[in-house]
């Protein structure tokens, strides 16, 4: 957001995107993934505010076929406006994941988080998606969410 006295720019205040895929997947990837059986993308593309960050909410319903085993996911950021293609700009990662861990065989868990991708380039077309992995077995993931808005 522009200080006292700052003109405003219409990229101070970009839209608000969202995506919301109820359809469930299954995967055994142990790498961070956007593939699985039964899996649609869930992404969406928004353009960088001025202040070069976006603020990202995703959230899934995770469950795992053995206990004790984690099903996790992690969104991805690359350039251009084409979901889930373009040049990677935040990679999966450990650092920005939600996971769920199975108490019991096929027990199920929501989890959500916010991540604020900095750097970006103010005006520029990006595109943001989850990405998921197990660390054994039969990972569930279902009910995933991906909220993008302007960063502050």
């Amino acid at each position: 957001m522009p200080a006292a006295g700052q003109r405003i720019k219409a990229l101070d205040f970009t839209d608000e995107v969202q995506d919301i895929e109820n359809t469930s997947y299954t995967t055994t990837s142990t790498s961070f993934s956007e593939t699985g059986t039964g899996f649609t993308p869930c992404g969406v593309s928004f353009v960088a505010p001025t202040s070069g960050k976006e603020k990202i909410d995703f959230g899934a319903e995770m469950a795992n076929s053995v206990a004790a085993a984690a099903t996790e996911v992690t969104p991805i950021v690359r350039e251009g406006d084409v979901v889930g293609s373009g040049t990677t700009v935040v990679a999966a990662s450990s650092d920005n994941k939600i996971r769920f861990t199975a108490p019991a065989n096929n027990s199920i868990g929501r989890q959500g988080a916010t991540y604020l991708a900095e750097g970006l380039t103010p005006g520029a077309a990006y595109n943001a998606t989850l990405a998921s992995r197990v660390s054994g077995s039969t990972g569930t993931i279902d009910s995933r969410y991906v909220i993008c808005s302007p960063g502050t």
